[in-house]
């Protein structure tokens, strides 16, 4: 109920460019653009209307393309990247709680949002 709350519709999403997180996997991910809407769901997921799920935390938005790229030539990488074209936008109407197992996320639970 608490993340049927906090996305009780679907979100569009403006796409921006390609670009790298500083972190040990090398993760590539295409950033998030107009933001306000998620933020704003974001409060409401942490808002304890129907279950308490502890602190609110940030986090930047964003669509991970590649979350690990050791072993892998980043040189071709950015240069797929480089042909995705910023702008597009993105129509977010499914929401999942993943987990991490092994070296692969898996599907714990999934919503459909309201289009």
């Amino acid at each position: 109920m608490q993340v049927c709350h906090a996305f009780p519709a679907a979100i569009p999403i403006g796409l921006g460019e390609v670009a790298e997180f500083e972190d040990e996997q090398g993760t590539f991910y295409v950033k998030m653009l107009q933001t306000s809407a998620l933020d704003a769901a974001r409060r409401r997921l942490y808002d304890a209307t129907h279950l308490d799920m502890g602190p609110a935390r940030e986090w930047p938005w964003h669509v991970t393309c590649v979350r690990n790229t050791n072993g892998r030539d980043r040189r071709t990488l950015r240069s797929a990247a480089a042909t995705l074209a910023p702008g597009d936008t993105w129509l977010l109407d499914e929401v999942a709680c993943l987990e991490l197992r092994g070296d692969r996320y898996e599907t714990v639970r999934s919503w459909r949002l309201d289009r």
